[in-house]
């Protein structure tokens, strides 16, 4: 039974082939049929909604692990407030994960550092980081840095 079901199967699929080789297509008439003869070229392409590459080629060459380029170094630092103890850096921000913590400085020539705990920035060691504030060690005392509060516009 099964063998015969398949079998049936098998030859109808095969009728079903020829029928469609055999019988002629219908071929468009009108406005519709010149455009399906026309080479792909010649169909205008629908209006773009993101520029080109090529437009962001100046931003994928900007370094990002450098100062940037509006601030020279003197400028930087006479920019930068005073922290604690004159210490010459600031703290943009924090990272507190279980066994991955990191403190991300600035330094007074604007350069831009990623440290964790035991690290040494501008002469002072992280020894321990929290949530928007880090503990260093300069200059024989313990110093609490805070986090900078955000100015201008965020990205």
């Amino acid at each position: 039974m099964l063998w015969g079901a398949a079998g049936l199967l098998s030859v109808g699929s095969v009728a079903v082939v020829l029928g469609a080789w055999r019988w002629p297509y219908a071929v468009p008439q009108g406005q519709d049929a010149l455009l399906s003869l026309q080479p792909i070229d010649a169909i205008p392409a629908p209006p773009r909604s993101l520029p080109p590459l090529s437009e962001f080629e100046p931003v994928w060459k900007i370094r990002l692990r450098s100062a940037p380029a509006s601030i020279s170094g003197s400028r930087a630092l006479t920019q930068a407030p005073q922290s604690p103890l004159g210490l010459p850096l600031r703290l943009a921000g924090t990272v507190v994960e279980p066994g991955h913590c990191f403190a991300i400085f600035i330094t007074s020539v604007g350069k831009i550092e990623l440290k964790k705990i035991g690290e040494t920035v501008a002469d002072a060691q992280v020894l321990e980081i929290s949530d928007g504030s880090v503990s260093l060690s300069y200059r024989g005392q313990t110093v609490n840095l805070p986090m900078e509060k955000r100015t201008g516009r965020r990205l």
